[in-house]
């Protein structure tokens, strides 16, 4: 063998050698969140998966995580919450009864809960107690507030906020319980003949902060927890959280 082709060998053995002793790339460690679509806050088909996400994501990567988020019907997801299938939800809405199965974040930006009708109806109220005589469409298993709640209102349920427009539309209820900026996307991007017929009313029933909500079932949880209110702190404190806001024109 020549001179030129031992040197080539010994220098891929070195190199070999060399690789068998580098230190193994390894990706950050995974953190599975579930949760339904909601735009324009989140869903799968918007850019970036929605502001929501955007905020989801790059807290947990300053905190050293890989956010993966799906999109799954409403039910299924807090089945999986329960159960710990996931490490958690987000964009989810505090309540109380959840604390069960669900350990909280700090808070994302807020959103507002009310009410749409028919332009024609002309209904008008200053509490909830006037709404008494009318039907109002809500969601299956969404978090509706508290106070609303204790109210017992006459209410019809719907799958999603889409049903519920259409229902409103048909005149089957009265009214329907949907956040402002879910039922303008809506309305603009998928109904836009409902756009002279419906109506947002005042005053909001409520504002509603968003949240990341870990799994108790997860053995991950508060550390989970802990480092998504760290990279969240991080992103206000750099002013990264305001200029997504701001570039967002949602919240």
């Amino acid at each position: 063998m020549g001179l030129g082709k031992r040197f080539s060998w010994c220098w891929l053995l070195l190199s070999l050698c060399c690789l068998s002793f580098a230190e193994p790339v390894t990706s950050p460690p995974q953190v599975h969140l579930v949760t339904s679509a909601y735009p324009p806050y989140f869903g799968p088909d918007l850019p970036n998966q929605g502001i929501i996400s955007e905020i989801v994501t790059e807290a947990y990567r300053r905190a050293g995580y890989r956010a993966k988020l799906e999109f799954l019907p409403w039910t299924r997801c807090l089945a999986y919450a329960r159960t710990g299938q996931v490490d958690g939800l987000f964009g989810v809405w505090y309540l109380k009864e959840r604390e069960s199965f669900l350990l909280y974040s700090d808070p994302m930006p807020p959103i507002q809960l009310g009410f749409y009708t028919k332009v024609s109806s002309n209904i008008r109220y200053k509490t909830l107690e006037d709404l008494r005589r009318y039907v109002i469409g809500t969601v299956q298993d969404y978090g509706d507030p508290p106070h609303f709640v204790a109210a017992r209102l006459n209410t019809d349920v719907a799958p999603t906020d889409k049903h519920n427009l259409a229902k409103l539309h048909a005149g089957r209820v009265d009214l329907i319980l949907i956040e402002r900026g879910v039922a303008r996307h809506l309305i603009a991007t998928e109904m836009p003949e409902l756009q002279q017929e419906l109506t947002w009313i005042e005053p909001p029933v409520a504002t509603m902060q968003q949240y990341v909500a870990l799994s108790k079932k997860s053995p991950r949880a508060e550390q989970l927890r802990q480092a998504f209110n760290k990279g969240l702190r991080e992103m206000s404190n750099d002013g990264t959280l305001q200029r997504l806001l701001e570039s967002s024109n949602i919240l």
